[in-house]
């Protein structure tokens, strides 16, 4: 959509725009995930979405490889603390026979969102202005409706279901007595060596790592697909709408 010949990158600098946002991403898991057991929950996310917001607006401006660097790695520190925070907020809410089916939930939005974003910049891809090009307005676009979603999380998003709004005060009690099953509290904000210890002992816990720095090996074909898929001799329009089937395909396998 023009970003590579509007901020004159080169192959190597546009690998390093895709690298930078896990780096970013990996080094700020664990400040991210300790700052969940300090502040209020739903609060915490909705500051790294309004900061999430503000970055991708920020693309628009950036004409070189170094801005481009710095909000890719903005993104990447807002990203550590979305998941950790829904997995919380989950497990304070439903039984752990429940969760995994509402994980695949949220999941499924990253598909949806592939679906919507691939047809709007479908849409954006048919703009003519010489002063601001197709990816640019994909990204204020973008920015604005996360915007409004980071907003919704400060006055709607429970921090733990004491203070869910959208639950009477008999409600929230029915919730945490029905979680009374996982023996994790409601919230618990105190570290434990033991458990600590007792986790990092535990082959489940380097099973999933194992799963999850797996498929994440993948996230580097995923950010050059656009390019793969060019080169096969697709339009731009073509490539562009075909994004869609990815998200399409990635939002089955939640459902299955």
């Amino acid at each position: 959509m023009g970003i590579i010949a509007d901020n004159n990158l080169s192959q190597n600098q546009f690998n390093w725009l895709s690298t930078v946002f896990y780096l970013s991403y990996l080094a700020f898991e664990y400040p991210q995930n300790l700052a969940l057991q300090k502040f209020p929950v739903g609060k915490w996310m909705s500051i790294n979405i309004f900061v999430w917001a503000v970055a991708l607006m920020a693309h628009a401006a950036c004409k070189s490889f170094g801005g481009l660097f710095v909000v890719r790695f903005i993104l990447g520190m807002c990203e550590g603390a979305i998941t950790p925070g829904f997995l919380i907020v989950t497990s304070m809410f439903y039984t752990r026979e429940e969760q995994s089916k509402r994980v695949g939930y949220w999941f499924l939005m990253n598909g949806a969102a592939a679906i919507f974003l691939g047809l709007v910049a479908f849409g954006f891809i048919h703009t003519h202005n010489d002063n601001f090009h197709p990816w640019q307005w994909l990204m204020i676009l973008t920015g604005l409706v996360t915007l409004v979603v980071s907003g919704l999380f400060w006055f709607f998003f429970p921090d733990s279901p004491v203070s869910a709004r959208f639950l009477t005060p008999e409600e929230r009690v029915k919730v945490i007595q029905r979680i009374k099953v996982n023996q994790s509290g409601v919230e618990n904000k105190h570290w434990k060596r033991d458990q600590f210890l007792e986790a990092l002992c535990d082959p489940k816990t380097w099973l999933l790592a194992i799963f999850v720095a797996s498929a994440n090996l993948f996230n580097a074909v995923t950010n050059q697909r656009q390019i793969i898929v060019n080169q096969f001799g697709f339009s731009l329009g073509q490539t562009t709408l075909l994004g869609t089937v990815d998200g399409a395909v990635e939002g089955m396998y939640p459902t299955a």
